[in-house]
């Protein structure tokens, strides 16, 4: 018998057992996720959707009221406020970026410290227009935020840009929306998007179950091994305690149950590093343009003053940083009167935000 002859004989016996084991994985639907992220409660309600770059973004035109009574009047630029339009002589453009703080949750367009720093400014200042562009969107980490600014955001022409991130970069992984699963829990939020590129691997578990059912039983060892781990809660590091709410389930169309993983240690959204470079990145773009960049150390209900990446990146680059910590935290005012909850301002906190902030804002930019 000939060697191409025995090679071709001896490859039978393996064609047959992966074709059966190809055949029992499709007809009993095996190549399907364990895990599933549940969704975000602003895709539950119809103002965000989902974005190949982004992975959400506000969903624009849509006019939704919110459970609390509040109004969410998203325009067709995708943001929320008024219509975007053609920019006017005179007219000084502010991007204000941000998350659920910056978008507003909890308080009305009108009482967000963006509109009301709008507002503050038109009366310091009367040799021109200010217009404020509330472009904060729930739960989006400073990857997010560097992407929409690439994206969209330096559309706007925008005159100054304003970042106001931290929590949702140190949050794990889980705190992602639209259904993404074990393949994707560990992974950070700039690793998400990088693994989202079509490539030959990709297409070949797309058409290929045991490909796909090898794939997500080896992500579900990743994942379980990693929250088996005892890891300290990186929220810690910015003076935050609060715990985590669970969001995996396990893949029940009918009764979701809780997956049990200990989701803190999974990964945050952002690593440090790419935390460090997203705000490098964010300064490189707005220096090549001249735009002014001023970067917004958020404070919480129960957070102390503290040093951290964003004070450290800041203090190292020559980056204008704006600390909410005393606009937040006023002795002559009950904290609790400032928070709606552990993380968001009432419109009482935006108020004495935006005060300060038009303040700094003018000061150290505007009266040059």
């Amino acid at each position: 018998m000939s060697l191409s002859k025995r090679i071709l004989y001896s490859l039978v016996p393996l064609v047959v057992l992966f074709g059966g084991l190809e055949a029992i994985i499709r007809i009993l639907d095996l190549a399907n996720p364990t895990f599933v992220v549940a969704p975000l409660p602003t895709e539950l309600r119809g103002f965000t959707e989902p974005d190949p770059v982004l992975f959400w973004r506000m969903k624009p035109g849509v006019l939704v009221k919110e459970p609390d009574g509040t109004t969410v009047r998203v325009n067709k630029a995708g943001f929320r406020g008024e219509e975007l339009l053609p920019k006017a002589v005179g007219e000084y453009r502010i991007l204000s970026l941000g998350e659920s703080t910056t978008y507003g949750a909890g308080v009305e367009q009108e009482e967000t410290y963006s509109y009301l720093l709008q507002k503050k400014l038109n009366s310091l200042d009367s040799t021109r227009t200010y217009n404020v562009l509330n472009c904060g969107v729930s739960a989006y980490s400073s990857f997010q935020m560097l992407k929409f600014l690439e994206l969209q955001g330096l559309a706007f022409e925008p005159d100054m840009v304003l970042l106001y991130s931290e929590v949702n970069d140190y949050l794990p992984s889980t705190l992602r929306s639209f259904g993404y699963d074990e393949t994707t829990l560990t992974l950070s939020d700039q690793q998400l998007f990088e693994s989202s590129a079509r490539n030959w691997a990709s297409a070949i578990i797309d058409h290929w179950a045991l490909a796909k059912f090898l794939t997500y039983r080896y992500a579900v060892f990743k994942t379980k091994k990693l929250s088996a781990k005892d890891l300290p809660n990186p929220l810690e590091d910015i003076g935050l305690t609060d715990g985590i709410s669970e969001r995996v389930v396990l893949r029940n169309d009918g009764h979701p149950v809780s997956a049990g993983l200990r989701e803190k240690n999974l990964g945050s959204r952002v690593k440090p590093q790419e935390r460090i470079n997203n705000l490098l990145e964010f300064k490189r773009k707005c220096d090549q343009r001249g735009i002014p960049l001023i970067v917004i150390h958020p404070s919480y209900l129960r957070s102390k003053p503290h040093d951290c990446i964003l004070t450290a990146t800041c203090g190292q680059q020559n980056m204008q940083m704006f600390d909410a910590y005393k606009s937040l935290h006023m002795a002559e005012i009950p904290t609790e009167k400032m928070f709606l909850d552990s993380w968001h301002p009432t419109s009482l906190g935006h108020s004495l935000l935006a005060k300060d902030l038009a303040s700094f804002i003018y000061e150290n930019e505007l009266s040059r």
